[in-house]
């Protein structure tokens, strides 16, 4: 129950934050950076977003925010 409750909260936040784009190519940044010191689950588990998206936002980034931009 307390894990589920934390995602929802996780999510709830990254919405609030996430108004414009900018703001959101820089959680999708720090989802990557996390997930390359930590490992793809440790992130995930965190940020609440699933291993696919984490996985291929990574295989996107290219060090630039202009990699991370929705296609």
């Amino acid at each position: 129950m307390m894990k589920q409750m934390n995602i929802f909260l996780i999510r709830t936040l990254k919405l609030a934050k996430g108004n414009n784009i900018t703001d959101r190519l820089k959680y999708k940044e720090s989802v990557i950076k996390f997930s390359k010191k930590y490992g793809v689950t440790k992130a995930v588990y965190k940020f609440g977003e699933c291993k696919r998206i984490t996985y291929r936002w990574q295989n996107r980034y290219d060090g630039t925010l202009e990699s991370l931009k929705d296609k």
